[in-house]
């Protein structure tokens, strides 16, 4: 599968979203960066800089979402996903 798009997920061990999340996209065979920001300070720099404030942090081609809500992300998403 091409994947087309660009997803990070800045989040920290024993955050739940950040695990659900974790869980959904490797589920979906869907490639993600995840990145630490309690053990990584360019992460948790990133993180700051695009004005997040709470994890899990998503974001997808550049646009940020704060939280994990799988219906919100299999409509961002769309067919990128699907086999």
């Amino acid at each position: 599968m091409n994947f087309k798009r660009t997803i990070v997920l800045y989040t920290h061990k024993g955050c739940p979203g950040g695990d659900r999340a974790i869980s959904y996209f490797r589920n979906n065979d869907i490639p993600v960066q995840i990145k630490d920001i309690v053990n990584d300070r360019e992460a948790l720099e990133e993180f700051q800089k695009h004005e997040c404030f709470a994890t899990p942090a998503i974001m997808i081609d550049g646009k940020n979402f704060v939280g994990f809500d799988e219906d919100e992300v299999e409509q961002l998403l769309g067919q990128d996903h699907k086999s």
